[in-house]
This record gives C-alpha cells, sequence and structure tokens, in this order.
C-alpha cells in the first residue's frame, strides 16, 4: 500500500505527466486519422490524469502530515514560538542525545534550554535537507537533516543537525502528531557532545 499511496497521493506528478503526454498523442493521432476512438482514448487518459490530480489534492495522507508536523516543528523553533512547541511536544516528551543513554531532557527543559541557544547564537535561516516520515498507525518516526545558517559572538556559518524523533497521534479531538522523544544524532556529521544541550 505505501508504494502505491506515495505513487497515487503523494507524488503522482510523474503519473500525471505520462497521462497529459499520452493524452496528448492520442489526441493529436486520433484527429490526424480521423478516428474518434483514439480522440475518445485520448480523452479518457487526459480526464484519468486529472481526477489522479485532484485526487492526490484532496487526499492528505499519515505521511504527509507527519511530514507538515515535522515543518511545524521547525518553524517553532526560531523564531521561538513556545505555545506551538508546547503544542507538537508531548507533555512526556524527552530528548536525548545519541550515545548518552542516560541523559533524557524533559519538555520544560527543552524549551529553556533552546530559549537559552537562541539568545547565544543569531538563526538566519533553517531548512530540512532531508526528511524521511515513517507512519505507523498511531506511532510515526521523522529522521531530518537541519542545515541552520547562524551567527553568534564566536561563530558564524552553517550548522547542520541530525535527528530522530518518535511522534504519537494524539488520541484527543485534534488527532494531531505529537513528539514523545527526539533523539539528537549528529552534529556535523559527529556524535553531539552532551553538554550542547544542558
Amino acid at each position: 500500500m505505501s508504494l502505491l499511496q506515495r505513487l497515487f497521493l503523494e507524488e503522482p506528478g510523474t503519473l500525471i505527466a505520462v497521462c497529459a503526454i499520452a493524452g496528448l498523442v492520442l489526441l493529436v493521432l486520433g484527429n490526424q486519422r480521423a478516428q474518434r476512438k483514439l480522440l475518445r482514448a485520448g480523452l479518457i487518459v487526459i480526464l484519468a490524469g486529472l481526477v489522479l490530480w485532484g485526487l492526490a489534492t484532496l487526499v492528505v495522507t499519515s505521511r504527509e502530515r507527519l511530514q507538515k508536523r515535522t515543518q511545524a516543528l521547525l518553524d517553532a523553533t526560531a523564531p521561538l514560538d513556545t505555545a506551538a512547541l508546547r503544542d507538537i511536544l508531548d507533555s512526556g516528551a524527552v530528548l536525548t542525545v545519541r550515545r548518552v543513554p542516560y541523559l533524557q531532557i524533559p519538555r520544560d527543559e527543552i524549551i529553556s534550554n533552546l530559549e537559552d541557544r537562541l539568545r547565544q547564537y543569531r538563526v538566519e535561516s533553517h531548512s530540512i535537507d532531508l526528511l524521511d516520515a515513517r507512519p505507523a498507525g498511531d506511532a510515526g518516526q521523522t529522521y531530518l537533516r537541519v542545515g541552520t545558517q547562524v551567527e553568534s559572538e564566536f561563530y558564524g556559518g552553517p550548522v547542520h543537525t541530525t535527528w530522530d524523533i518518535r511522534w504519537r497521534r494524539d488520541g484527543s479531538s485534534d488527532g494531531q502528531w505529537r513528539i514523545i522523544s527526539m533523539e539528537f544524532v549528529e552534529l556535523q556529521n559527529q556524535d553531539p557532545p552532551a553538554d550542547l544541550v544542558r
């Protein structure tokens, strides 16, 4: 189902292009040869492409919702929007650092540490360089690499971080994805130091 879902609902551009090109070829051939069957087939193929486009536009998959929620997380970090961050982070959410199993930072401390870091480093821009979202029922995982351009008294330039984020779809009425854990995987392609998140 995942491959078909991705092909038809999330990334239908190739199929739509194939339908448009094939439909136009059939229309041109049918018109040149005065064959109604080819004209009809061309219209049907073009119509199928339009239906596919409409379906992909209207249906939002769990994977796409998880991707949007991950983008919302990034948007809430700089400039800092603590209300949005609290909404995205589950009340029991923790931040961990790869290869430092004893360190588990709770939600309120995550936010206060982020406030401290944003006072030290001014974020000029940020973008998601890689995002792999994998929903599985009411659980999900996103693995992402973020590129951030920062300025501070001692450093200015790009910073690349990698994160492994675990999500749970909230059982409340809004049904939103909320983070239950974030693992800081890499800083500049190396293991991150534990003191960076404290």
